[in-house]
């Protein structure tokens, strides 16, 4: 199973890269599944329902970060999407899931388990 993970999608540009380059990536590589990290898809602080609409045909997972709540309006949006994660090591009172195992008929299971580092 080939996997294809990428860094910090940054505001449109990010998510323009995205659309145009994973599908032609997971050609080229024979990707599986595909994970991005998505905290900063709103101009660079958060992300939102909307930026997740605008990549979801294109990857199987975001995960989060330090910035996942920057938009106020997303702890009421996260949970309108099953492949989106916020970090596990932050509260179980906060809105949506820190992991969850994935079912892909191309490759099978995959458990993606979202962290935060924390340092200082």
């Amino acid at each position: 199973m080939n996997l294809l993970f990428i860094g910090d999608v940054v505001g449109k540009g990010g998510r323009r890269a995205i659309k145009e380059l994973v599908p032609e990536l997971r050609r080229e590589f024979n990707c599986q599944f595909c994970v991005v990290n998505g905290e900063n898809m709103a101009s660079g602080a958060g992300l939102n329902a909307k930026c997740i609409k605008d990549i979801i045909n294109d990857v199987n997972v975001i995960t989060t970060g330090d910035h996942v709540w920057d938009q106020k309006t997303f702890e009421h949006e996260i949970n309108q999407f099953d492949n989106v994660l916020r970090p596990a090591n932050l509260s179980s009172a906060q809105p949506g899931a820190g992991w969850k195992v994935f079912r892909n008929p191309a490759c099978g299971d995959v458990a993606v388990i979202n962290l935060q580092g924390k340092l200082f």
